[in-house]
C-alpha cells in the first residue's frame, strides 16, 4: 500500500481534495502549472449568492494547505508521463524553472521594484501591464515571485540584472533548467477544472475587435478591489465609467454552432452578480441582462435573481448583432421574444457571459490515464450514476469542473466524495501527531498591531499612514505595521517574524472578518510559539470601510477606535488551551433514500459500524418517481444495505431524542418494538425532500390530472393511454409560500418527456414553463425533446395556467406570443416541487440545527463546507439540504460520510477552549441558561446545587453570559474585564 497521492490542478476542487487526503494521513503533492494554487476562485471578486469576498475566503484555505505538512506543493509543473504499476502510478512530471529559488526568497519584493521589463497582465485578463518578474495576485502561494522568461530583458536581450544586483539574499538564478521528477503514487485525482471561453469566433459581438465589448472574467477583474483599476469599471477606449450597460448571456454555450451544446450550469448567476456589483459601484448605471432562460438552480439562486429584478433590466432573447459607434458605443440589435420587436439599442459597455470550457491538457491526460472524454471534451467518469466521481480506473478520480461546468459547492463536496472512495487505496485514517498549544506570559504585555490594507477595500476609504502613528501611541504597543494583505503568506511571514524579533507576547490585526481569518491568524501565532489565543481582531473593514465607504475622516477615526478598544483588549488575554475527546466508531444515518444508504455503504466499506433510521417501512425514499435506471441503482443500495452485517436498520422508525456531543452522542429511538436507545460518534441527516402542494396555485390532483410519479407508474405497468400531454412546471413553487426554485423538476419532466416520445411516437406533448432550467449536460435532452416536437409555452407567474379538469383542457397566457391559449389534453402533468421533507423543523428542533430561509436544513458554510452544519459532528446529504439530483444526492452523500469518517477514525476531536464557564458560588441553579443554549451545552449538576457545561458542545456564542440573572457565567477569551476594558477604550473616545 502506497500512501502518496497526487492532486493534478490546484483550484479549490485540488486543494479540498489535498486537505481531505492530508486528514486520512496520506502524503499529497500537489501539481499545478501556473505559478500559485487557486486556480478561477482567486480571480474573482466576489462569490454568488452571498456577495462574499472571494479572495478572502479563499486565501484561509490556500494558507491551511500551504501549512499542511502532508502537503508538497508543486507549481509550475506539468504530468507528462504515467506508467500504471501494481499499487498505483509512476508519474512523469515536468518542472519549469521560476528562476527564484523557493528556499532562498522571503518575498520581499523589492526586485520587483527594480524591474524595468513590463508585459501584459494574463492573471488580469491583459487589461494593464506589470512587471517581468512578479506575483501573479497578492497572496499567491507560494509567496515567491517568478519571472516571466519572454518579459525579462535579461532572457531577450542579455541586459539589466537589477533584480540579481538587489536581491540581498540571492535568490534569482537564471540558470534554472527544466527538471524532470519522478513520483510513485497510490491515488491520482484530476482536478483540472475548466476556463473561460474567449468568443473571438462569435464574430456578431465584436470580442477583440470592439474595444468597449468584454468577456464577464474581464468585467470580475474592472470590479476587483485589487484588479488593475482598483475597482473601477471602466470603458477601454476612453477610460470614461459607463453608465449603460448589457450582459448578453449563454455566449458560446447551448450552442451547437460552436460545438458547445451544453448549458455552462454558473453563467446566469455570475451574470446577475456582476451586474448587482455594478450597480453597487455606480447606483444610476443602467443594467440590462439578455437571457433564454435563467438558470438559477442552486441553493438561495432563485431567491438572489428575484431581489435583482428590482434593479436589474432583464429582457428574454439572444441578441443577434452588435456594432460599434465612431465613439465607442455599441449598438445593439435583438428581438425581444415577449414584445416579439426587433429592438435597436445603443450601450456604452456590452458584457459577454461566456461559455467554461475543458482546460488546456485535458486530451493529454485522458489519453495518459485511459480516461474517456465527453463529446465537449471534458472528462467522463463513465456515465454510472451510482459513482459519478469514480472512473473505470480504481486508482484514478476525476472531480470539479472537470468533468463539466460546476460551481464551487459542488466541486468541494465531490473532492471530499473522492477522497472517501479511497479507502481501499489508503485504509484506515492515519491518527496524526497533535502539536501542544504554547503557553504565554500573562505579565508585561508586549502587543503588535498589524493593519491591513486589504487591497483597497480598507486602505482606499481611511488614512492609514494616520492609523499606523495613532496605533502606536497606545499602551503597550512596541510595534505597528502595515500591509497590502495581511492575510497573505508574506503577511503571515511577517508576524511571526516580528513575534519572534520583538518578543511580542499579544497580537492585534487590524483588518477584516474573525469569522473568515481569525485561524489564519491564529495559525501564525502557533508556528512564532505564541499561544493562538493571544490575538484580537479589530474588524476594521466589514464594521467601517464598508458601511462607510463615502466618508473618510470618519471612517479614519471609527478605525482608530476599533484598534484602541482592541489593544485594550488584547493587553488583559489570557492564553487557553485546546483538548480532545474520544469518539466512538459508528455514525447514525438518518434517511433510507439513496443518499442515505449510499452513506451507509461508503462508512460500512471504511469499517465503521452504521445505524440507519428511515420513518417509512421500506427504502428507496422517493427513487421510485423517476427514472428506471435510478431505481435500479435504489434497488442494489437496498440489497447492499440489508445485507450488510455493519449496518443496523430501523424501519419505521424515528428518533425521538439526542443528547451528547461530536464522538459521544447518545439517542433515543421510537420504533416498532419499542423505545431503542444507541449512541454514535458522528450524524448524518439524509431526509430528503416532499411534494410541494399544487393546491396553493389552485390545481386539484384527481381524474386526468396527475401527479409525476402517476405517470411513470402508468409508464412502468404499460398502461399509458392518450396522445395529448401537457406539463404544468413549478407546480407549488416560485410563489409567494415556497419562492425557491426546487431545481430538479425540469430535468425531471425532460426525462419523462423523452420517455413518452420514445413509447408514443405521435404524441402531442406541451410544456407550460416559467424558465427551463436543464443546466449542465442537461440541456442536450432539452434540445432532443424539442427537436422531437415537444412544444414549449412559457407563462408568467403573475398569470398562472388555469386546469379545466371537465374539459380536459388548459387556459394560458403565452408571454412569447402575447396570446392566450387552451390546449386539449388527454392527461395534465403536474410537475410538483420540493420542499422541506416532513418532520425537518422536528429534526432540527433535536439537533438544534440551523434552517435556510427555505426550511431546508443549513451549512456552515454554502461554499466551502457545504456539508457540515453549525454542530460538530453532525453532517447533511441530498436533498435535506436543497433538491438535487440523484447524481449529486449520490456524490454529496460518498462525500459526507468521507467527512464524518475522518473524525471517527482519528479516534479524537479537539474542542476549541472558548466555552462558558460558570462560578458555582455565584450560579443558584435557575436554569435558565439551559433552556436558553442553543446547542444543549449546559446542564444541572448531579447535586443540583449548581449548572455544569458542556465544553464539547458549546460553541462560544455567549447567550448564557447575557441572561444570567446572577452573572455567574463567564466567557472564556471574552471576560467581563476584558470587555469592559474594550467599552472603556470606546468611551474614551467619545470624551474627547
Amino acid at each position: 500500500m502506497i500512501k502518496t497521492a497526487a492532486v493534478v490542478g490546484a483550484g479549490v476542487s485540488g486543494m479540498q481534495a489535498a486537505l481531505s487526503l492530508a486528514d486520512r494521513g496520506v502524503k499529497v503533492f500537489l501539481i499545478e502549472n501556473t505559478s500559485s494554487i487557486g486556480g478561477i476562485m482567486a480571480r474573482l471578486d466576489k462569490t454568488m449568492p452571498t456577495l462574499d469576498c472571494s479572495i478572502c475566503i479563499l486565501s484561509p484555505f490556500m494558507l491551511a494547505v500551504a501549512r499542511n505538512p502532508m502537503i508538497e506543493i508543486m507549481t509550475l509543473c506539468d504530468v507528462v508521463g504515467a506508467i500504471k504499476t501494481e499499487h498505483g502510478y509512476n508519474l512523469e512530471v515536468l518542472k519549469r524553472p521560476r528562476y527564484v529559488d523557493l528556499e532562498k526568497c522571503t518575498g520581499c519584493r523589492d526586485c520587483m521594484a527594480k524591474c524595468p521589463g513590463k508585459v501584459i497582465m494574463p492573471f488580469e485578463e491583459n487589461f494593464g501591464r506589470i512587471k517581468a518578474i512578479r506575483f501573479d495576485f497578492d497572496q499567491a502561494i507560494p509567496a515567491v515571485p517568478y519571472i516571466d522568461k519572454d518579459a525579462c530583458l535579461y532572457f531577450s536581450k542579455g541586459i539589466c540584472g537589477n533584480c540579481v544586483k538587489f536581491c540581498q539574499k540571492g535568490a534569482i538564478d537564471f540558470e534554472q533548467q527544466e527538471e524532470t521528477l519522478n513520483l510513485e503514487v497510490g491515488g491520482v485525482f484530476l482536478a483540472t477544472g475548466s476556463r473561460p471561453y474567449l468568443p473571438f469566433d462569435k464574430t456578431e459581438y465584436g470580442y477583440g475587435r470592439y474595444k468597449n465589448v468584454i468577456t464577464a472574467m474581464e468585467l470580475e477583474r474592472l470590479l476587483s478591489a485589487s484588479g488593475p483599476t482598483s475597482g473601477h469599471v471602466i470603458r477601454l477606449n476612453d477610460k470614461k465609467e459607463p453608465k449603460k450597460i448589457a450582459f448578453i448571456n449563454c455566449v458560446g454555450s447551448r450552442d451547437l454552432r460552436t460545438n458547445r451544446g451544453y448549458c455552462s450550469k454558473v453563467c446566469c448567476m455570475y451574470g446577475i452578480k456582476e451586474a448587482l456589483l455594478v450597480k453597487d459601484h455606480d447606483p444610476e448605471a443602467r443594467v440590462t441582462i439578455f437571457y433564454i432562460d435563467i438558470r438559477a438552480s442552486g441553493k438561495g439562486y432563485e431567491e438572489f435573481y428575484q431581489r435583482a429584478k428590482n434593479s436589474i433590466r432583464f429582457i428574454r432573447g439572444r441578441p443577434g448583432e452588435l456594432l460599434e459607434l465612431d465613439n465607442g458605443d455599441l449598438l445593439l440589435r435583438y428581438e425581444d421574444t415577449e414584445s416579439q420587436q426587433p429592438m435597436e439599442e445603443v450601450f456604452d459597455m456590452v458584457v459577454l457571459n461566456s461559455a467554461l470550457v475543458p482546460s488546456e491538457g485535458s486530451e493529454q491526460l485522458a489519453k495518459m490515464f485511459g480516461i474517456p472524454l465527453n463529446e465537449y471534451g471534458f472528462f467522463d467518469a463513465g456515465g454510472d450514476p451510482a459513482s459519478p466521481i469514480s472512473t473505470d480506473n480504481d486508482k484514478v478520480f476525476i472531480i470539479g469542473a472537470c468533468q463539466g461546468p460546476n460551481d464551487i459547492t459542488d466541486c468541494v463536496s465531490q473532492s471530499i466524495g473522492a477522497v472517501a472512495k479511497t479507502y481501499s487505496i489508503y485504509g484506515d485514517v492515519v491518527e496524526r501527531e497533535s502539536k501542544e498549544l504554547p503557553g504565554t506570559d500573562k505579565e508585561n504585555p508586549r502587543v503588535g498591531v498589524f493593519v491591513c490594507h486589504c487591497g483597497k477595500n480598507i486602505g482606499k476609504y481611511v488614512n492609514m499612514d494616520e492609523i499606523v502613528e495613532y496605533a502606536k501611541t497606545l499602551p503597550d504597543v512596541v510595534y505597528v505595521e502595515d500591509s497590502l494583505f495581511t492575510c497573505s503568506e508574506s503577511g503571515q511571514k511577517s508576524i511571526k517574524e516580528k513575534i519572534q524579533e520583538l518578543d511580542l507576547n499579544r497580537v492585534v490585526v487590524a483588518a477584516c472578518s474573525p469569522k473568515t481569518h481569525e485561524n489564519t491568524f491564529q495559525e501564525a501565532l502557533v508556528e512564532a510559539g505564541l499561544n493562538p489565543y493571544m490575538l484580537e481582531m479589530a474588524n476594521i473593514r466589514n464594521q467601517c470601510t464598508w458601511v462607510h465607504s463615502d466618508c473618510e475622516n470618519e471612517s479614519t477615526e471609527k478605525s482608530k477606535d476599533l484598534i484602541r478598544m482592541a489593544v485594550s483588549k488584547a493587553r488583559l488575554l489570557d492564553p487557553l488551551f485546546e483538548r480532545e475527546v474520544d469518539v466512538r466508531q459508528s455514525c447514525v444515518v438518518i434517511g433510507g433514500g439513496v443518499s442515505g444508504m449510499a452513506s451507509a455503504v461508503e462508512l460500512s466499506r471504511s469499517g465503521f459500524e452504521v445505524s440507519l433510521i428511515e420513518r417509512e417501512d421500506h427504502l428507496g425514499g422517493k427513487s421510485y418517481v423517476t427514472d428506471p435506471k435510478y431505481r435500479e441503482i435504489a434497488k442494489h443500495l437496498i440489497d447492499s444495505v440489508t445485507s450488510d452485517e455493519n449496518i443496523r436498520l430501523y424501519l419505521s422508525s424515528q428518533i425521538v431524542h439526542v443528547d451528547g456531543f461530536v464522538g459521544n452522542f447518545d439517542l433515543t429511538l421510537d420504533t416498532p418494538n419499542g423505545e431503542v436507545n444507541a449512541n454514535a460518534g458522528t450524524f448524518i441527516i439524509a431526509t430528503g425532500y416532499d411534494f410541494a402542494d399544487p393546491s396553493v396555485d389552485g390545481y386539484v390532483i384527481g381524474g386526468p390530472v396527475i401527479a409525476e410519479e402517476e405517470l411513470v407508474r402508468m409508464m412502468d405497468e404499460e398502461r399509458l393511454a392518450g396522445k395529448d400531454f401537457t406539463f404544468i412546471l413549478c407546480a407549488g413553487v416560485r410563489n409567494k409560500a415556497h419562492p425557491e426554485c426546487s431545481r430538479v423538476c425540469c430535468i425531471s419532466a425532460l426525462r419523462q418527456i423523452k420517455r413518452i416520445q420514445d413509447t408514443v411516437p405521435d404524441a402531442n406533448i406541451t410544456v407550460l414553463y416559467q424558465d427551463i432550467r436543464a443546466y449542465g449536460y442537461y440541456e442536450d435532452i432539452y434540445r432532443q425533446v424539442s427537436e422531437n416536437g415537444a412544444r414549449f409555452i412559457r407563462y408568467s407567474p403573475d398569470s398562472l395556467p388555469s386546469i379545466d379538469a371537465n374539459s380536459k383542457s388548459v387556459g394560458v397566457y403565452d408571454t412569447t406570443s402575447s396570446r392566450t391559449l387552451k390546449i386539449g389534453f388527454d392527461l395534465c402533468i403536474l410537475e410538483r416541487g420540493a420542499i422541506p421533507s416532513r418532520g425537518t423543523n422536528e429534526l432540527r428542533q433535536l439537533f438544534k440545527a440551523s434552517a435556510a430561509p427555505t426550511g431546508f436544513f443549513a451549512e456552515a458554510h454554502l461554499k466551502l463546507a457545504p456539508l457540515d452544519t453549525a454542530i460538530d459532528g453532525v453532517f447533511i446529504a441530498g436533498a435535506c439540504q436543497y433538491p438535487k439530483t440523484v447524481e449529486e444526492s449520490l456524490s454529496q452523500a460518498i462525500s459526507s460520510a468521507g467527512r464524518a469518517g475522518i473524525i471517527m477514525g482519528s479516534g479524537k476531536y479537539k474542542v476549541q477552549p472558548t466555552t462558558a464557564s460558570i462560578d458555582e458560588a455565584k450560579c443558584v441553579a435557575c436554569g435558565l441558561c439551559e433552556k436558553l443554549c442553543p446547542y444543549k451545552a449546559l446542564k444541572m449538576s448531579e447535586d443540583g446545587k449548581h449548572m455544569e457545561v458542556i465544553e464539547v458542545s458549546c460553541k462560544g456564542c455567549g447567550t448564557c453570559a447575557a441572561f444570567c440573572p446572577s452573572n455567574a457565567i463567564s466567557m472564556k477569551g471574552f471576560t467581563y474585564q476584558q470587555e469592559k476594558e474594550k467599552i472603556k477604550a470606546l468611551l474614551r473616545g467619545v470624551a474627547k
